[in-house]
């Protein structure tokens, strides 16, 4: 994905970036057990840009790839997915009523298919050639060195 988007000139709109920033920093303080009372507005959005501006760029990517090429997703593969979470469970059946009498969880599933769906087109469309590394290169950061493009 970072392949698909270095080269793009996409505008942001300001909404759309004060609002993965906030998301961002409710998801960093949850991951950090809860904040006790720590308001994730104290935290500077600084920290948050480049990850933001990646994350918005990304959906409105493949928001542009899914209305051009009307990629839906497949009813089967979702009902797939559902059962697969199903499965975990002591009565899965009964999962599975949840889960389609409950749009709001249906839907994160059919947005996981969705994004499921477009990465599996961009790829078919995607013009893919091996370049042979050693071990070392493979597992060296980005930081000392390692290529931008690789990490696609």
């Amino acid at each position: 994905m970072d392949a698909l988007i270095s080269d793009m000139e996409v505008t942001i709109p300001a909404a759309l970036m004060s609002n993965e920033i906030n998301q961002l920093k409710h998801q960093t303080v949850q991951q950090m057990g809860g904040g006790q009372g720590f308001d994730p507005q104290n935290m500077p959005d600084d920290l948050f840009k480049e990850q933001a501006k990646r994350r918005v760029t990304l959906g409105l990517v493949l928001g542009e790839v899914i209305s051009q090429q009307n990629i839906q997703a497949d009813a089967g593969k979702v009902r797939a997915a559902v059962e697969e979470l199903a499965a975990t469970y002591e009565s899965p059946e009964e999962v599975v009523k949840w889960y389609y009498s409950n749009e709001e969880q249906l839907k994160g599933i059919e947005s996981s298919v969705l994004e499921d769906e477009v990465f599996d087109y961009i790829i078919e469309q995607a013009e893919v050639s091996d370049k042979e590394v050693s071990y070392q290169e493979v597992i060296k950061p980005e930081s000392q060195g390692g290529d931008a493009d690789e990490s696609a």
